[in-house]
């Protein structure tokens, strides 16, 4: 494993913060590591005004040059955040496949999604009245201070953000 130790180029400066050693590479700028590791590789014109456009690749040698070995203390931190990222992933995929089940099994057995209309309903005060127009039977509910309303023929489409019966 490697450390990086960069010069940051300035077109107005020059070198600057000479050998500064950087362990995490997500601290640096994207400018930063660009300016450090790539340069120029070829231009092309680009289109009828002969506009030009720049190309480049990665400077190896300059990677090469930044580079160090680890010290076993930085190696041992780096294994050990690595491993409690990875339980910490496993964590959430198991939280996850565990909501997914109650989701299934809630369809299962209700016969619509855990944060829909009905579901709302089923656990939950509500009134109906009939609809003047289309003599249809509508629901209406108060959720979080607000009143929603719901076509009977609707209720297991629409869903209430929310609001879950899990």
């Amino acid at each position: 494993m490697y450390a990086l130790i960069y010069n940051v180029v300035s077109k107005d400066k020059g070198v600057q913060n000479e050998n500064k050693t950087i362990d995490n590479l997500n601290a640096m700028k994207k400018q930063d590591i660009f300016n450090a590791f790539y340069q120029k590789s070829s231009w092309h014109h680009t289109n009828m005004f002969h506009q030009v456009t720049q190309f480049y690749q990665l400077n190896e040698e300059a990677v090469i040059k930044a580079s160090r070995d680890l010290t076993a203390e930085e190696l041992n931190a780096i294994v050990k955040e690595r491993e409690e990222r990875l339980q910490d992933i496993k964590k959430q995929n198991e939280l996850k496949k565990d909501r997914k089940l109650k989701e299934e099994n809630f369809f299962k057995k209700y016969n619509c999604n855990h944060d829909s209309f009905k579901a709302f309903i089923l656990f939950n005060d509500y009134t109906t009245r009939i609809s003047k127009k289309s003599k249809n039977t509508v629901y209406e509910i108060e959720f979080n201070g607000s009143k929603y309303q719901c076509a009977e023929s609707n209720l297991e489409r629409t869903t209430i953000h929310g609001y879950s019966a899990l």
